[in-house]
């Protein structure tokens, strides 16, 4: 997992539609939900171009303002979109969900739990303090309002072909993204645009998230693969099609949808 980076410097300085809005607690699976508080997450949902079958790791951040029952920040992982990872800024610690994701992290890196969590919580502060700056620079006082952000790597085990990505939105629209082939960010309001050229020059930051997306994450994918294979069979975590250039799916412009049980509630984003 890549570490976060402020808004404000460059990454080496700093350590469609309506998008569909997952709850995804410490206690469930990804495909359902049962909450008794608000815990949980945004799930971006990525646009599909091509039909061939992939295997995927994905990293799922998401940091809140102005909601007082969900966590500051969460951040989950999944396999072939089965949720195999939890953290929020409640707990502070990592919660493992499948047995063999845990045999499969401590046979790579036998410390794995104590230094991705604190590398969590580097990520939490980095979030927080990217909050303040959104608001900042959209004007915002009050409300509530998200950071989102999904990044990580696909896998075709017919053909090898590999894809990475890394997105940003904020509150609900995109905000800023990872071209891998130009190894520059895309920007496409203009309050992200100070974001880019900084981030644009940070050109060996860039190059090491796309060997990372395309390389390092494909090497964890493959190793959770080997050990979840029959685990992921049984509880029918297909894996998605290819997604080419991932395209993010907006909430409504003017609020936020967060899921109590059964229930909807909406707040202002503004």
């Amino acid at each position: 997992m890549t570490r976060e980076r402020s808004f404000l410097v460059s990454p080496s300085d700093a350590g469609v539609g309506f998008a569909s809005l997952w709850i995804i607690s410490s206690s469930c699976s990804s495909d359902y939900i049962d909450m008794k508080a608000l815990i949980g997450l945004l799930l971006l949902v990525f646009g599909h171009d091509v039909s061939s079958v992939i295997h995927s790791l994905q990293f799922i951040y998401t940091a809140s303002s102005g909601l007082s029952t969900f966590p500051e920040f969460v951040m989950v992982q999944m396999v072939d979109e089965v949720q195999v990872e939890y953290y929020d800024s409640n707990t502070q610690r990592i919660i493992i969900k499948q047995d063999w994701v845990d045999q499969a992290n401590r046979d790579k890196v036998p410390d794995y739990l104590e230094r991705e969590t604190e590398i969590r919580k580097g990520n939490q502060q980095v979030f927080k303090r990217n909050m303040g700056i959104l608001k900042r620079r959209f004007n915002q006082t009050g409300g509530a309002h998200i950071i989102q952000r999904m990044s990580g790597c696909e896998w075709d085990d017919e053909d090898g072909t590999t894809e990475g990505y890394q997105q940003y939105g904020y509150d609900g629209e995109d905000f800023i993204s990872l071209d891998l082939k130009t190894l520059t960010w895309v920007a496409p309001v203009h309050q992200a645009l100070s974001t880019k050229r900084r981030w644009d020059q940070d050109t060996a930051w860039n190059q090491y998230l796309k060997n990372y997306y395309t390389k390092e994450c494909v090497d964890w994918l493959k190793q959770y693969l080997s050990y979840g294979k029959s685990t992921l069979q049984r509880t029918g975590g297909a894996p998605p099609p290819r997604s080419g250039v991932p395209c993010c799916y907006r909430l409504l412009p003017d609020r936020v949808v967060v899921f109590y049980g059964g229930e909807t509630a909406r707040s202002s984003t503004h």
